[in-house]
């Protein structure tokens, strides 16, 4: 681009070849160079938007199972607790039990400790049968929190719980039914405690507890994965009888936190194994860690062994509102790896991009520079050799012409990566063909080389949209009713005589006659058959391709098979797979979209893609697509329905 500035003629003065060559014109040229900075811009930017939409989708999604996780741990501690209640009215408020109780306020101990044994013979069994139901504690207290009887460790007893057990204190003191989590002399558990009432006189409190064992059953059962429980280990070692700490196992996450140890023993789950879970917590991080030992609710996904997991950590609160315990979760869930993966991929295809225009600004700067350089040596002469006005003239339009052309061709660069994609390429042919001057065989070869790749880029770019287009569900068909494979096949015939033409490989064709018109999209369907076709003849180096369209009933098959080197039966899911190639993919280069994208749209279309193939004997694709689809059909009438992910 350049901005060329006249003099001004003075009124007295007429122009003539003397005054030009005094004032000679002065141009100011914008160098295609000092573009680069606004494109990096441009790259730092579309990085910037599309990892803060990574960040947005994975914050969401983790929203997400947290609050799926809250819910189901409040539906089973509400579901323990409406069971609390009905232990109470039916065992425990009944006047044989609360005479007992009664009985042994104020009593002197040889008094108490027979009340105490009248009350576990009457209840034993009934303790037992509870015990079954994932019942964990039977404990009664005097109306002064000292500890009467407990089901579960009946020779511990007599000790005052005052600021130990404050549910218990609660219970008492108010004279009403308290709920919440609490630690334990004992053990940590869920507590529901009730106030006892004998002759309208307030004589002690039940507590009837249980255990995370079955809080983990129920959460196996209502959330996909496994789960588990750890209690912080301060809390522990405060709180539990010496005797009885043994019954908690510092965790393998941070010592910070230990886990219940007959969960340990008895854990058991179909999803997950207790070795898959130790796998997973030995792959989180120290930031993991750091906000676990801050007390957070969070959740977040990592890969282990190639495999991805999704773990959830819900901070549990004692009675008081003090953080003391996780509810842990785990399942295998490969949605945020998989989008991670698909992250890096679109990066690396921005800064492709980016570079690839980068090296086209740097080359159209140097040829700028070298018709500028000639540009003023043609100035020059013409201050000297007035005859030669008119030629210079001319030469100036057409440089200015040129300059026009390149000047537009940088203003309509847009914000989407096809667009300037699209340019670059149309511009590199001209200045191949010599449209912008003479250039000599290294620069033809060169430019040839940029528009090779940048094609190529072209052609990821779009199976990337396709693809993306595809899982978010945004993708459009146009459906017609009058669909004929027929020229369809023939066009895709065309493309593989075309590629098979530097190769010893024999083309066949086989199509049934009559073939009916289907009710379809007429682009897709020719983009699935381009792919087989491409994929087919670029691994064929010997033998023969055939593709073949035939009737099937109420199906239209279409088939193409090779005697390239064929696929190994563990590859046969993975080249169907977004961003996976098979060993032989790899080495034939491409971006691992064409198949998983074929696939997808024979679905979208009502049909299917399948593929038999062994080592050493080549593959066979054969797509299958109904003559008419009832969905096709509806969607024939509302073109501007979006097919679902």
């Amino acid at each position: 681009m350049e901005i060329t500035l006249k003099p001004t003629s003075s009124p007295q003065r007429a122009s003539s070849p003397s005054s030009t060559a005094a004032h000679p014109r002065r141009t100011l040229r914008l160098r295609p160079l000092l573009l680069i900075p606004v494109f990096v811009i441009l790259i730092v930017v579309m990085l910037y938007v599309v990892t803060d939409g990574q960040k947005q989708l994975e914050a969401a999604y983790f929203v997400g199972e947290m609050d799926n996780l809250t819910v189901a741990y409040d539906q089973v501690i509400t579901g323990y607790q409406r069971s609390a209640q009905i232990i109470y009215n039916e065992i425990v408020n009944q006047p044989e039990v609360l005479s007992l109780v009664a009985q042994a306020n104020g009593a002197a101990e040889e008094e108490q400790s027979e009340s105490r044994a009248a009350l576990y013979d009457l209840l034993i069994e009934q303790y037992r049968r509870l015990e079954t139901l994932n019942l964990r504690q039977l404990h009664f207290h005097l109306p002064d929190n000292t500890s009467f009887l407990r089901f579960h460790s009946p020779e511990n007893f007599g000790d005052n719980l005052t600021n130990v057990r404050f549910t218990i204190m609660k219970a008492n003191s108010d004279l009403v039914p308290v709920v919440g989590f609490e630690e334990g002399r004992i053990f940590n558990g869920f507590r529901y405690v009730f106030p006892l009432f004998y002759d309208e006189q307030h004589v002690g409190s039940v507590e009837t507890s249980v255990s995370f064992s079955a809080v983990q059953a129920d959460l196996n059962e209502s959330l996909p994965g496994a789960s588990n429980f750890m209690i912080r280990s301060d809390v522990v070692q405060a709180t539990v009888f010496q005797d009885q700490q043994s019954n908690y196992v510092v965790s393998d996450i941070t010592e910070a936190y230990a886990y219940d140890r007959p969960v340990l023993e008895a854990f058991t789950d179909e999803d997950l194994s207790w070795e898959t879970i130790q796998s997973i917590n030995a792959a989180l991080d120290e930031a993991v860690v750091t906000r676990l030992e801050a007390g957070e609710t969070f959740s977040t996904a990592l890969t282990v062994d190639g495999v991805g997991y999704t773990a959830t950590f819900m901070g549990v609160d004692n009675f008081l509102g003090e953080h003391v315990a996780y509810v842990l979760a785990y399942k295998a869930d490969s949605l945020i790896p998989s989008s991670r993966a698909g992250l890096v991929v679109t990066q690396a295809s921005i800064i492709a991009a980016g570079l690839v225009i980068v090296l086209a600004l740097v080359y159209l700067d140097r040829s700028t520079i070298f018709i500028n350089r000639q540009r003023d040596q043609l100035a020059a002469q013409n201050t000297r050799l007035e005859q030669t006005n008119t030629a210079l003239d001319a030469a100036r339009h057409q440089a200015e012409a040129a300059n026009q052309l390149k000047s537009q061709f940088l203003a309509n660069m847009s914000h989407e990566l096809r667009t300037p994609l699209n340019a670059i390429l149309n511009f590199t042919r001209f200045v191949s063909e010599g449209m912008m001057g003479e250039v000599n065989e290294v620069q033809v070869e060169t430019l040839g080389k940029v528009g090779d790749n940048g094609k190529h880029l072209l052609s990821l770019i779009n199976d990337l949209l396709d693809i993306s287009k595809i899982e978010a569900g945004q993708l459009k068909l146009f459906v017609e009713d009058d669909v004929n494979l027929s020229k369809e096949f023939n066009t895709a015939a065309d493309v593989a005589q075309s590629l098979l033409a530097d190769k010893p490989v024999e083309l066949v064709k086989e199509i049934d006659a009559d073939l009916p018109l289907i009710v379809s999209d007429r682009r897709r369907i020719r983009q699935i058959m381009l792919n087989l076709v491409s994929n087919a003849c670029k691994f064929t180096q010997a033998g023969k391709v055939t593709v073949s369209l035939r009737r099937s009933g109420d199906e239209l098959i279409f088939s193409v098979s090779d005697t390239g080197p064929g696929i190994a039966p563990e590859d046969h899911e993975l080249i169907f797979e977004t961003f996976r190639q098979a060993e032989q993919g790899l080495k034939h280069g491409g971006s691992g979209l064409g198949l998983p994208i074929s696939r997808r749209l024979a679905v979208i279309l009502g049909g299917r893609l399948d593929m038999e193939s062994a080592p050493g004997k080549g593959a066979v694709f054969t797509l299958h697509l109904p003559i008419a689809s009832d969905a096709l059909v509806l969607m024939k009438h509302d073109q501007d329905s979006l097919v679902p992910a």
